[in-house]
């Protein structure tokens, strides 16, 4: 599986989970996209899931809607998973826990310098940020911009302090480095 997912609120409150243009995943029949607990197969004996679709396409772009009513924070990964044959696909982590806020790799099933995050009063710390980090940035659920911040190549800090103030207790941090691209759900009121 390559590529990358993200997590959009929308100004009603409906939550997607979005593969982005790169997606793509071998064919397979009866091929479904799971919100799951753990990184394992989201089939009969797994409780802990949530199917949210049928696999739309082998690639590309999609959306999938998350039922109302159900909170993303219960979940920490997106699983690709066949039903007929009990095949695991596999998928991108959300729940690295760190510090005193829940950090969500998106799309990287293993963060190497495991980035981690603390937010306290308007003040956002990331830490073992990767030395290769071109650019941080926050985004609400909606999508909008609460912060950018760039470095030149092989200036970037390992820890780094930055003032936010989230209108609401998820935000998306997207880190852009010089050969790849991390997103991290924070969920700021988690003690």
């Amino acid at each position: 599986i390559d590529g990358m997912a993200t997590i959009e609120q929308d100004d009603n409150g409906q939550v997607t989970v979005n593969f982005n243009d790169e997606f793509s995943t071998a064919v397979g029949p009866d091929v479904h996209v799971f919100l799951c607990n753990s990184f394992t197969a989201p089939n009969s004996s797994n409780t802990d899931k949530l199917e949210i679709g049928s696999l739309q396409s082998t690639s590309g772009a999609q959306t999938y809607v998350v039922p109302a009513g159900v909170s993303i924070d219960q979940y920490n990964w997106v699983l690709i998973h066949c039903i007929t044959y009990n095949h695991f696909w596999g998928g991108g982590e959300f729940g690295i826990v760190e510090g005193n806020c829940t950090a969500t790799a998106v799309n990287e099933p293993a963060v190497e310098n495991k980035v981690s995050f603390f937010y306290s009063n308007g003040i956002l710390m990331a830490q073992h940020l990767p030395e290769n980090t071109v650019t941080l940035s926050a985004y609400n659920l909606q999508g909008r911009q609460l912060l950018t911040t760039s470095f030149l190549k092989g200036e970037s800090p390992s820890t780094l302090s930055l003032h936010i103030a989230p209108e609401n207790e998820i935000i998306i941090i997207h880190i852009l480095t010089t050969d790849n691209e991390l997103a991290f759900k924070l969920l700021t009121n988690r003690q």
